[in-house]
């Protein structure tokens, strides 16, 4: 599937802000967009237990996961 474009997202968990702990691995999913959202933010992709995905903008303090993935043509 991986070679027909899908992109799969581990439920690699979430950081604590002040770098502490991390938190709701194998149940959280919280990933960066490249899409910059002011000087302090950027939006960011999060889904729990494979549902209830939501985008939002967060504060870049937090430990967001990172997926580099590119157009399959």
């Amino acid at each position: 599937m991986e070679q027909a474009g899908a992109v799969f997202l581990p439920s690699s968990g979430d950081r604590e802000r002040d770098g502490s702990t991390i938190n709701k691995v194998g149940s959280l999913g919280d990933y960066w967009t490249s899409t910059h959202f002011e000087d302090y933010a950027a939006y960011d992709v999060d889904f729990e237990n494979g549902i209830d995905v939501n985008i939002e903008a967060n504060l870049r303090c937090y430990g967001h996961s990172v997926r580099l993935v590119k157009d399959v043509n």
